[in-house]
């Protein structure tokens, strides 16, 4: 039965990842501002990133806002860093 559980959470949007698990943002070829990930391939981030989460935990029932909320706090760390890194060329590695 877990893997109808994880099935369900997944399709529910629901995701989330331990930190070495997050996927990272890959940087577009457009302009310093420009945002590098469309809102869709966020919230498919997110999704994964929530899913690893709840995996982690052992999919128990009744936290999927929580882990979305996890999941969206991880993602957007992520992005903000590398657009940080993107725009100042000392924070690049």
């Amino acid at each position: 039965m877990p893997k109808e559980t994880a099935k369900s959470t997944a399709q529910k949007g629901v995701a989330v990842t331990p930190s070495a698990r997050v996927p990272q943002a890959k940087p577009d070829s457009g302009t310093q501002g420009s945002s590098p990930v469309t809102p869709e391939q966020r919230r498919i981030m997110i999704c994964e990133a929530a899913y690893y989460i709840a995996e982690h935990r052992g999919f128990e029932t009744g936290h999927d806002v929580d882990d979305w909320l996890a999941a969206e706090q991880q993602i957007d760390r992520v992005l903000t860093s590398a657009a940080l890194r993107r725009e100042d060329p000392r924070l690049q590695r």
